[in-house]
């Protein structure tokens, strides 16, 4: 199944958008912010099945809200849909416990036939394991549109609060 080819493309001005905007929230002295490194895999359907992994960076601050830097790349049959996104959202302030999460994000993610520029709605949770309650498992569903083309993920990723 081949996708059509997009017209528009979601290029370094979405970036830049939401590198301004986490610019303009800065944490309290007396809260710092909270780095959260996180590797993920899962699945996404973009015209067809797609492997998914990712590495990601969360800089979560004001307690409340996140911006998280990644890396993305979507596994197909015969290629690999790639790049960078940068998400914004909310959180739960329950850093301890269940950590349920909303954001948009996006980037110039290279797609298949021209279908580039990825634009998603992010839902997931986060919940601390181990002792130290440092290491946490994550769950996130996004939805989209990479180009032209639907797109949706599910992935499952492990990573560490610092």
């Amino acid at each position: 199944m081949e996708r059509p080819k997009s017209t528009q493309t979601a290029g370094g001005g979405t970036v830049c958008l939401w590198l301004a905007l986490s610019l303009l929230v800065t944490p309290s002295p007396a809260r710092a912010a909270e780095l959260r490194p996180t590797f993920s895999a899962g699945y996404a359907d973009i015209v067809g099945g797609h492997g998914s992994l990712s590495a990601a960076l969360r800089i979560q601050v004001a307690s409340a809200f996140f911006v998280q830097a990644e890396y993305l790349a979507l596994l197909g049959e015969q290629h690999t849909d790639h790049g960078p996104t940068l998400l914004a959202g909310l959180s739960s302030r329950n850093k301890d416990g269940f950590r349920p999460f909303i954001a948009i994000g996006g980037g110039p993610v290279k797609g298949y036939a021209g279908d580039d520029g990825l634009r998603y709605l992010a839902v997931g949770a986060t919940k601390p394991v181990g002792r130290s309650r440092r290491a946490f498992l994550q769950a996130e569903f996004r939805a989209g549109l990479l180009g032209e083309s639907a797109y949706k993920q599910f992935t499952i990723g492990i990573g560490v609060s610092r």
